[in-house]
C-alpha cells in the first residue's frame, strides 16, 4: 500500500496526532534503525504523542 505522505499527514492531523505528523520522518527512521517490529514501532509512536500532551497539559496547568 503505498499511501501519498501528505494524505498521512493530513489524517494524522485529523486525529489530533500532532507529535507524530511534526516528527514522522525521524520517528519513521528511528525505528528502523531499531528493527522495530510494525507493534513496536507503534508503541513508540503513540509513546511520542503521549509524552508531548503530557508536557503540554504540564505547562497548561
Amino acid at each position: 500500500m503505498d499511501i501519498d505522505h501528505d494524505v498521512l499527514l493530513g489524517m494524522l492531523s485529523r486525529l489530533k496526532l500532532t507529535a507524530i505528523r511534526d516528527q514522522l520522518d525521524s520517528l519513521l527512521d528511528e525505528a528502523a534503525r531499531r528493527e522495530m517490529t510494525l507493534r513496536e514501532a507503534l508503541a513508540f509512536l503513540c509513546e511520542r504523542e503521549v509524552a508531548r500532551k503530557d508536557e503540554r497539559r504540564i505547562k497548561m496547568g
